[in-house]
């Protein structure tokens, strides 16, 4: 029976609390709009779940609590903060596979879906990006009628990100645990909260601070620094020994996504914004050099893949080798899976790994989500 009263989101998220108590715990989180412009059904932006009044009205109870925990679990993943540099409608359809059937586990009857969405249970484990991956693979498109319900949210800043993120974990272990109380927690969302609970190191922050450590500042007031005149600000340059150069070098066999190099790339400009270096020279290689750019400080940074063959991690060091100027640290990114140099150099190298191999020597930094 379709619901038509003007209440039909408050009797859905009221009954969810009594019928499933993880997703009625996450609706509590969640602020609720009503008739924003341009939404011709239910959509989230993280923080805010808005809906088309008009549309829930031709759904029936079961529907309006589906799309409702759908919108949810949209939020509580991070959903609309992990699209990165993907198509944003094809990301938005890898995401509605992912949870859909997450979803539907383990009540079939008071939580339904609409029809005509995303369900696939082939893919009922994998991860958003995992199904992205293959929906690109298998050369698909966003059809052109279909509905994004990932709105782009206000703008904030890195550490506001990260408190929502924070604040949607903290829901999802307190949703878990009441619905373990209450018998009524599935396997998906118990493989959800161990993910979660598994403390994490954030990669970014460790890569900072192994190239800080490595390329020490130090500040001179004697000549400002020439990049912030231009903006009336008299600010104190790097002198000694932060003047030197660090080389990254992208494996380009293939295992590096475009989204991996896209995360690291921002990483290393915020880092050579950070450290300022005099140079920075990018190397891409796979069995052999493929390209190399080099920027020098202030220059604007690009990082664009090259090559796509086998995998040997010895040239750069051979390059380097030959080079009038040894580096202050060198980066590597890759998957490991090559032949390293027998000899560790005698500067420091970083290997970023997205992969569990463990390199002869250097320091290494997991690079992850």
């Amino acid at each position: 029976m379709a619901v038509n009263t003007f209440d039909a989101m408050t009797q859905a998220r009221a009954s969810l609390i009594r019928l499933h108590p993880f997703f009625g715990v996450l609706a509590l989180q969640m602020e609720y709009v009503a008739n924003k412009p341009g939404i011709s059904t239910m959509a989230t932006d993280g923080s805010k779940l808005y809906y088309n009044e008009q549309w829930i009205s031709g759904l029936s109870v079961a529907e309006v609590r589906g799309v409702i925990c759908h919108e949810l679990l949209h939020a509580a993943l991070h959903h609309t903060m992990r699209v990165g540099s993907r198509k944003k409608a094809l990301w938005n359809i890898a995401c509605d596979y992912a949870i859909n059937p997450m979803v539907l586990d383990g009540a079939p009857e008071s939580i339904k879906l609409p029809p005509g969405g995303c369900l696939n249970m082939d893919w009922k484990d994998k991860s958003a990006e995992e199904i992205y991956d293959l929906l690109i693979k298998n050369g698909e498109e966003a059809p052109g009628d279909f509905i994004i319900d990932l709105m782009d949210g206000e703008f904030v800043s890195e550490a506001e990100a990260l408190t929502q993120e924070a604040r949607w974990n903290v829901a999802l272990t307190q949703a878990a645990i009441i619905a373990q109380q209450a018998g009524n927690l599935p396997g998906a969302f118990k493989r959800l909260i161990d993910q979660i609970s598994t403390p994490k190191v954030d990669w970014r922050a460790q890569l900072r601070a192994l190239l800080t450590e490595f390329s020490p500042q130090d500040f001179s007031w004697a000549r400002p620094n020439r990049r912030h005149l231009s903006n009336d600000l008299i600010l104190p340059s790097l002198t000694g020994a932060s003047a030197g150069k660090i080389v990254c070098v992208i494996d380009t066999s293939g295992s590096i996504s475009d989204e991996i190099l896209q995360r690291f790339g921002s990483e290393i400009v915020g880092i050579r914004d950070s450290v300022m270096p005099s140079t920075l020279e990018i190397i891409y290689c796979d069995a052999h050099i493929d390209h190399i750019d080099t920027f020098e400080n202030g220059d604007e940074v690009c990082f664009e893949m090259h090559g796509g063959g086998g995998t040997d991690f010895r040239p750069p060091f051979a390059h380097i080798e030959k080079a009038d100027e040894m580096p202050k640290c060198l980066v590597y990114l890759t998957d490991g899976y090559g032949p390293f140099p027998g000899q560790a150099p005698n500067y420091p190298v970083i290997w970023a790994m997205i992969s569990e191999v463990q390199p002869p020597w250097g320091q290494i930094v997991k690079i992850g989500d």
